[in-house]
């Protein structure tokens, strides 16, 4: 068999050909360098992220002939005959199919012996997490106290199976998932060397696929060049995949956005005659969204997407608010944990669509969202310097500035006062702004923004600092608003009129000046007033001759 995969061909045979594991290879290179070698490394992570290829890359480099050295020649004999398996003393094994108490005391007898050809004897133990309990045990000894001449080298990608005795006796070292980036490198660098024809689109479509793991990638880049017959496109790679094209995907969310259950089906339909997995539908429906509420909110992250640049991506970016993604990937979330455990995985699926596209389900998503640009726009006027201020539209101001009717109420309020209505409302004033009703609890915030001066029997003056507010509240849905809320357990008002701090201190400055008296003699004025009514009221009750006033 003449032919070699492409993830056995390109496998690195030096710490500088690795890629995405740089904390790693930087330790062990200046670990040679300096002839500080352990006896016992722990390799764990993910799979395909070049756990045994390191392994492989260190027997070579601490039995290079040139060693003492950061990185193995990959010319001398030792280091082209452990890369070509020629070597008895750098030992592999397979934990999953050498499991057992007894292939562990086989390993114990050999490991006395010196090796034979290179300077020391390094054992590679794969999925080292498969050993039994008593496997486990019988390895423990010789890791404590190995033989001078023995490395011993544990790769798992199930970490928290390995007990703590063996953790604690080993230099342990986290490989990570390889990013995206240094996929697109390697995948790309390949392709140039084998003369292959690919798109950047096919390039990052088996990136993202590969989930991290650089054989994944390898592998997959292989089996799409098998599949294409020209020019390898992501259509090539989503259908050898399994995974949605973007295109579909945006089909599909452009439905559900729609609410359009009957159109989204008939997407999903196609899909899965197409061969498509439903919990791939659904893992690549939350990567899409979570890629949109990046887009949406940390644009600079990940720009180099292709999907970034696609118009409709962006479109219906403008169209979904943060608070209706939300929503669906907490429904697809739901759906996706769901399926793992069921037999009827199309069942949670249609479930999960028709909640996205049901109108009474997103009803609180709606009100939320409104609810949410409201405060968000009023939270963003109060931090708004004075000197940025844009005065509101002509249309938009408030009404006292618009309409004569309103100077008129205000006029009728201000010459029946009824003072003891007014205390009665304001004991309840500062209750407006933990209302939880989320159809009033937006006038509520801005009620409690506002001072009630005065009112009369059913009519209101409202003072605000800000003219935004002030406007806002003129308007009659907010007006509708506002009664509903103070009328909710009797009739208190039928009107109200809002105007600016600046207004009022002018009508109250003006009120002054037309009877010419000073506020202090207005307040005397009118305590003189009620003490001569209280004494006519004594006289009429006791007789002049049976009372007497004293101040």
């Amino acid at each position: 068999m003449s032919y070699q995969a492409l993830y056995r061909t390109y496998r690195p045979q030096s710490f500088r050909e690795v890629a995405g594991q740089e904390h790693i290879t930087r330790t062990l290179m200046n670990a040679l360098k300096n002839d500080k070698i352990s006896h016992a490394y722990l390799f764990s992570g993910p799979r395909g992220t070049g756990k045994t290829s390191i392994a492989k890359i260190f027997a070579k480099a601490v039995n290079c002939e040139k060693a003492p050295t950061s990185d193995c020649c990959c010319e001398c004999e030792i280091c082209r005959g452990i890369a070509e398996g020629k070597i008895s003393d750098v030992i592999e094994i397979d934990a999953a199919s050498n499991n057992g108490v007894d292939e562990i005391r086989d390993l114990r007898e050999r490991v006395k012996y010196v090796p034979s050809v290179c300077k020391y004897k390094v054992y590679i133990i794969d999925e080292v997490h498969m050993l039994s309990t008593s496997a486990f045990n019988a390895l423990l000894k010789t890791l404590e106290e190995p033989p001078k001449h023995a490395i011993f080298i544990l790769a798992t990608t199930e970490i928290h199976k390995i007990p703590a005795t063996i953790l604690s006796r080993c230099q342990r070292y986290d490989f990570r998932a390889i990013s995206n980036d240094d996929l697109k490198k390697r995948i790309t660098e390949v392709a140039s060397k084998e003369n292959i024809d690919i798109t950047s689109e096919a390039i990052e479509a088996i990136a993202l696929n590969a989930e991290g793991g650089l054989r994944d990638a390898l592998s997959l880049l292989d089996q799409v060049i098998s599949y294409s017959t020209g020019k390898i496109e992501a259509t090539d790679v989503h259908k050898i995949s399994g995974s949605v094209t973007s295109e579909d995907l945006i089909n599909l969310i452009v439905a559900i956005k729609e609410l359009d259950p009957s159109k989204a089906m008939n997407i999903i339909d196609d899909l899965i005659k197409n061969g498509k997995e439903i919990s791939r539908i659904v893992t690549d429906l939350i990567n899409f969204y979570k890629n949109m509420l990046l887009f949406k909110n940390v644009p600079n992250y990940n720009s180099d997407l292709s999907l970034y640049k696609n118009e409709q991506f962006k479109n219906l970016s403008k169209v979904i608010t943060n608070q209706r993604i939300y929503a669906y990937i907490n429904n697809l979330s739901e759906v996706q944990n769901n399926i793992k455990w069921t037999n009827q995985k199309r069942a949670y699926l249609d479930l999960g669509i028709i909640k996205m596209t049901d109108s009474f389900e997103l009803k609180n998503v709606n009100d939320n969202e409104l609810l949410y640009k409201l405060e968000k726009r009023v939270e963003d006027l109060e931090k708004r310097p004075v000197s940025s201020y844009i005065p509101p539209k002509k249309e938009e101001l408030p009404k006292e500035e618009k309409y004569e009717s309103d100077c008129d109420m205000i006029k009728k309020i201000l010459s029946k006062p009824n003072e003891e209505k007014r205390n009665l409302m304001l004991k309840g004033w500062n209750t407006f702004n933990k209302i939880t009703d989320i159809e009033l609890k937006q006038v509520g915030n801005m009620l409690s923004k506002s001072e009630l001066v005065c009112m009369n029997d059913y009519d209101m003056i409202l003072v605000f600092d800000e003219q935004y507010i002030c406007a806002q509240i003129q308007k009659e849905e907010n007006k509708a608003l506002i009664k509903k809320l103070l009328n909710r357990k009797t009739h208190l008002i039928d009107d109200y009129v809002a105007i600016t701090r600046e207004c009022w201190n002018k009508i109250t400055e003006e009120m002054k000046k037309n009877h010419n008296i000073e506020e202090e003699n207005i307040v005397i004025e009118a305590k003189e007033k009620a003490i001569s009514e209280f004494e006519e009221d004594g006289i009429k009750l006791f007789g002049k001759e049976n009372i007497k006033f004293e101040e």
